[in-house]
């Protein structure tokens, strides 16, 4: 099964702190993420204006799948996407060739 890049683009909510932001996600990456099953890597950048990108790798589109679905379910990540204006989030998956 092919490998599988995952894209998500997200602005900040106005009040959102970058760097309480920055906090909480290195706190869901490490405790939550990187637990995933199926999970290769994570990177995030944040641009001056808040607009955020998470590119994730993942072993096989059932991986990513399954994470999206576990993350949401997950309450230790209530705080993370209390941070995030939910009315920009975008995810494209792609198929690594």
């Amino acid at each position: 099964m092919a490998q599988t890049i995952e894209i998500v683009h997200f602005r900040l909510k106005p009040e959102t702190a970058p760097q309480a932001f920055v906090a909480k996600n290195k706190e869901i990456e490490q405790n939550v993420l990187m637990k995933m099953p199926g999970i290769i890597s994570r990177e995030t950048g944040i641009a001056d204006d808040g607009k955020v990108v998470v590119v994730l790798h993942w072993e096989r589109p059932e991986d990513a799948q399954n994470s999206m679905d576990k993350f949401v379910a997950n309450p230790a990540t209530k705080d993370f996407t209390a941070l995030i204006d939910m009315n920009t989030f975008t995810m494209t998956r792609f198929v690594k060739s």
